[in-house]
């Protein structure tokens, strides 16, 4: 009777240990292989969720933005999310990982992936630590920091820009992987258009960061021979912005809920977007159309209370 008991109780613990890993992976499990749909061809990208860091004396808090973006983002039904890096303030804090977990709920219960980039934030304060909060909630990146993913017709090169976290040897892995991928995609009859995503901008009109001159190097200037390589995503700057250089569109999207920064009066670089010196909450939609890709921003009012189209732009694929 006694063992029957042990081996029962044995039993009990084993199951219920189970039952509680995969209730935590399924919380914070935010992988997906992509599925080719013809009927949702729409896709999200997002930067900058981040909560105001207790240094950060002074900014916006943004508490009550945050939820009612993501929950937005998920009313939007995409395809999936390409979330352009700083999810949190303290990479390496689980309990800011667990907030952005809770708040991303209706995301995750609609079973809508996220494909990530690393920002800055997302290694604070311990490199090891961090990469273990992402690498949890991202397990199908196979601790990988740069990747490539294809879905109906477009190719996504996803970029490690925080060189100062990867080695030298790293470094040059990624550059030299980078440029084959693009030279793959652009070879891949099946690709239309390539998009290229990280985190920190290579240009950008703001008074918080300044242009990424590494980024510019090593990202930017390889795609600029690369006739379908015509979308770059970046956040960093949390703000909106649209250059286009070289017939090629430069997307400056940080308007995640973390403190928006000012852009400067006198403008380095010639932005398509005309709005204001700090500019409103947002993420961008991109549509896939059958001769080419429709982006838009979207963004909510001053008031929180209504959501609309503040720019859109539309690119074809080349031919």
């Amino acid at each position: 009777m006694k063992n029957y008991i042990k081996t029962t109780l044995l039993l009990f613990i084993i199951v219920n240990t189970v039952i509680i890993n995969l209730f935590a992976q399924s919380k914070n499990n935010y992988s997906s292989s992509l599925i080719q749909s013809e009927e949702n061809n729409s896709f999200i990208i997002i930067g900058d969720t981040q909560r105001a860091c207790f240094v950060e004396i002074g900014k916006e808090k943004n508490d009550e933005v945050r939820p009612m973006i993501l929950k937005k983002i998920a009313d939007e039904n995409p395809s999936f999310i390409i979330h352009l890096g700083d999810f949190v303030c303290f990479g390496s804090s689980k309990n800011d990982w667990e907030k952005f977990d809770d708040l991303a709920i209706d995301i995750r219960s609609k079973n809508i992936p996220i494909l990530p980039v690393l920002g800055n934030h997302d290694y604070f304060l311990n490199d090891k630590t961090a990469l273990r909060n992402f690498f949890s909630r991202f397990p199908d990146l196979d601790k990988q920091t740069w990747y490539s993913r294809t879905f109906n017709g477009t190719g996504f090169i996803f970029l490690n820009s925080n060189f100062d976290n990867l080695t030298k040897e790293g470094n040059q892995k990624q550059l030299s992987w980078y440029k084959k991928t693009l030279n793959d995609l652009q070879s891949d009859t099946s690709v239309k258009i390539i998009i290229i995503c990280c985190h920190h901008a290579p240009f950008t009109n703001s008074t918080v960061v300044s242009d990424n001159k590494d980024v510019q190097d090593l990202f930017v200037k390889p795609m600029l021979n690369i006739p379908k390589a015509k979308l770059f995503f970046t956040g960093h700057c949390h703000s909106y912005e649209h250059f286009i250089m070289e017939n090629k569109h430069f997307i400056v999207t940080g308007g995640g809920s973390g403190p928006r920064q000012k852009l400067s009066d006198k403008p380095i670089h010639i932005d398509t977007y005309k709005g204001g010196k700090i500019r409103n909450f947002h993420f961008c939609k991109a549509t896939l159309r059958n001769f080419g890709i429709l982006v838009q921003m979207i963004c909510i009012d001053d008031n929180l209370k209504k959501w609309e189209i503040g720019q859109e732009f539309f690119i074809e694929f080349e031919k």
